[in-house]
């Protein structure tokens, strides 16, 4: 218990971590890959290791949905969708978005081990298609303003705090769900998409929201695949696994997820440069 209590409380300051790590990579085409980020996922089946694989299963569909809900919202906000004749506003998307994901929660849907890796292959396949599909359709626009330094992204607080007391809330939920035996919510809350729509509703109410939505459309599909992967190995990695083997493997494999995403954020970049020059 003093184990499970601890690492929830050192939860929120992993994801404030995450969330610097994140604004530190400057290039425009890894903000949709951002937006599904294995935050929540992660941590929360570290705190709750001694069932990491008993509640894999039902986190992994949700997180290809939180993937599918991104881009609706992007795409409503892109072309104005409407709703009984009335346009829909980031807020009102925001709360449609979570609406739509209730549903899918409630069908209880789950991805057993044995099945895992064949979801993986399917969903990378499909999202490279996708992805091939929107970065034809692309706007070349100029690159995203510099990162901050920790300092400064400390004392700019009123950027993320909401986001860490969301996350915060969200993580003791799935823990006191877990621990009442409740394995399949407790798995499919890890995959809640509060986070990754709230981050969508700034970027919409912020300074050139248009710019900002068309670089995050275009890679949206590939963020799902990354959190995915890494579920898929994490849960297995610490399942009843002490403390500090769980945060090693939870660190190298947030490393790994963020490498992958400077990689191909990088080369995206290289061929928008290279597109635009020729």
């Amino acid at each position: 218990m003093i184990a499970s209590t601890a690492k929830v409380l050192i939860g929120p300051v992993l994801f404030l971590l995450i969330l610097f790590a994140a604004q530190s990579i400057r290039f425009r085409w890894a903000a949709g890959m951002l937006l599904t980020f294995p935050a929540l996922n992660g941590i929360g089946l570290f705190v709750a290791s001694s069932k990491s694989i008993v509640l894999s299963p039902p986190m992994i569909p949700m997180i290809a949905v939180n993937g599918i809900l991104c881009f609706l919202y992007i795409t409503a906000i892109q072309r104005g969708w409407r709703l009984f004749g009335i346009v829909l506003t980031p807020l009102m998307l925001l709360v449609l978005g979570l609406v739509l994901w209730a549903l899918v929660f409630l069908l209880d849907i789950e991805i057993s081990s044995e099945w895992q890796p064949a979801f993986v292959v399917v969903c990378l396949m499909i999202a490279l298609a996708l992805t091939r599909w929107l970065w034809v359709k692309r706007e070349r626009r100029s690159a995203l303003r510099g990162s901050k330094t920790l300092w400064e992204f400390l004392q700019n607080w009123k950027e993320w705090y909401v986001r860490v007391v969301i996350f915060f809330v969200l993580l003791v939920l799935f823990v006191a769900f877990s621990y009442i035996g409740a394995d399949s919510v407790a798995g499919r809350l890890g995959a809640a998409p509060i986070l990754p729509l709230f981050a969508l509703h700034s970027l919409a109410t912020g300074n050139d929201p248009q710019a900002k939505m068309d670089a995050t459309k275009t890679t949206v599909f590939l963020g799902p695949i990354a959190a995915i992967s890494f579920v898929v190995l994490f849960a297995e990695a610490v399942y009843q696994r002490g403390f500090w083997f769980g945060l090693s493997c939870l660190i190298v494999g947030w490393l790994v997820c963020l490498a992958c995403i400077y990689a191909i954020a990088w080369g995206l970049d290289e061929l928008d440069r290279r597109a635009s020059i020729s």
